[in-house]
């Protein structure tokens, strides 16, 4: 059992690293009152996907939801090894 933690520990720990570079690549979304009003891109803007920045939002996404799964594994087999 103790391979199968280090193993989880292993990912846990790049997933971690690649969670916190993918955020630092992603640029300020600092438009303040603008956001609030209207004023900046909708949510649904034409061809978000296809930009460097619609692909980091969505890798940013895909890599929390399995930075969760990974915690979650992680806390379970920790606690039933000890």
């Amino acid at each position: 059992m103790t391979a199968l933690k280090i193993i989880i520990g292993i990912v846990y720990l790049l997933v971690c690293i690649g969670l916190i570079i993918l955020v630092l690549l992603q640029q300020s979304k600092s438009e303040g009152v603008g956001a609030i009003t209207g004023g900046a891109d909708t949510f649904f803007g034409k061809g978000k996907t296809n930009t460097k920045e619609g692909m980091l939002n969505k890798l940013t996404v895909v890599l929390s939801i399995f930075f969760a799964i990974v915690a979650v594994v992680f806390g379970i087999i920790m606690k039933t090894t000890i």
